[in-house]
């Protein structure tokens, strides 16, 4: 028998997808979205036995993943999520992955206004920079109303900062 070579032997695949509307692919029977590209994009994707890599037309790396068949679930990418959210709050309403959010933080977006649910969700983008979203359902009350009182603070304490600097408006 021959030995096995020294240096690692990669063995991949490359094949063309294109998008749907929804900027989904289907791979091994299943969609995909893929959240950093478009409706209609063409990408080309490396195919590995267990992993996936989805490339755009420059070359970069849009989506990293493990193959369909090898798990039931897929990540989602929350805060590239809550980003589009922030842009288009009423997006949430018809979002695919409005069934997928815990329920206190779906409750905490969904039942309130449009100009309060911008507020929420950019808190949420915020807090999802040093927090997981499971993190943020888990320990609810303690993340997401110390953070609302740390917003108020800031406002009250920055209106006095600008009072304190404001020239003063003398009446006679």
């Amino acid at each position: 028998m021959l030995s096995v070579p020294d240096t690692p032997y990669p063995i991949f695949k490359y094949e063309d997808y294109k998008t749907n509307k929804y900027g989904e692919i289907r791979l091994d029977g299943q969609s995909i979205h893929i959240p950093r590209a478009g409706r209609n994009q063409r990408l080309t994707l490396q195919l590995k036995w267990d992993t996936f890599k989805c490339l755009n037309r420059m070359g970069e790396i849009l989506y990293e993943g493990i193959r369909p068949y090898i798990t039931d679930s897929q990540p989602v990418d929350w805060p590239y999520v809550f980003q589009i959210y922030q842009k288009k709050p009423r997006v949430l309403d018809h979002s695919k992955y409005k069934k997928l959010l815990p329920s206190k933080i779906k409750s905490y977006l969904l039942e309130t206004d449009l100009k309060e649910r911008i507020k929420r969700i950019t808190q949420l983008v915020e807090l999802l920079q040093e927090n997981e979203l499971s993190d943020i359902d888990e320990r609810f009350e303690d993340i997401v109303l110390k953070s609302l009182h740390t917003l108020s603070n800031d406002s009250v304490s920055s209106l006095s900062l600008y009072d304190a600097l404001s020239p003063k408006v003398v009446t006679h």
